[in-house]
């Protein structure tokens, strides 16, 4: 799953850059855990967040909080909802006293990643 925060229209505060994610979630019975790698636009040497995902989902409403592990201090809420065939959810981040914006998370080609996930097997 991807992540693509909609800038700068709706968020004209923000300086940083829309900063698209990798995400897992796992949905069990409603309660949705899972977790998300992104680049660090502020690290100097390129490195990468990893946070922790929880939370719950509503029928097609989803709310969940991202837990960032090292440096990041914040946790940032999300809520949303998800589209009718299932491949996206849409809705608003929430890093408290600092700021929020839109958000989209779209599924990725789940065969694509097959495909890549067979070539480093067959390569390493």
């Amino acid at each position: 799953m991807f992540f693509y925060p909609v800038d700068p229209e709706m968020n004209p505060d923000d300086a940083y850059p829309p900063t698209a994610f990798s995400a897992t979630l796992v949905d069990v019975n409603g309660h949705i855990s899972g977790s998300t790698t992104e680049p660090d636009i502020q690290s100097p040497t390129a490195a990468h967040i990893q946070a922790t995902l929880d939370g719950y989902r509503e029928r097609t409403h989803v709310f969940f909080t991202k837990f960032p592990q090292g440096r990041q201090t914040h946790t940032i809420d999300y809520h949303g909802d998800i589209a009718p065939d299932g491949n996206a959810i849409s809705g608003t981040w929430t890093i408290y006293g600092e700021w929020s914006g839109p958000f989209l998370m779209q599924r990725g080609d789940a065969s694509a990643l097959k495909s890549v996930v067979r070539e480093a097997h067959v390569g390493g």
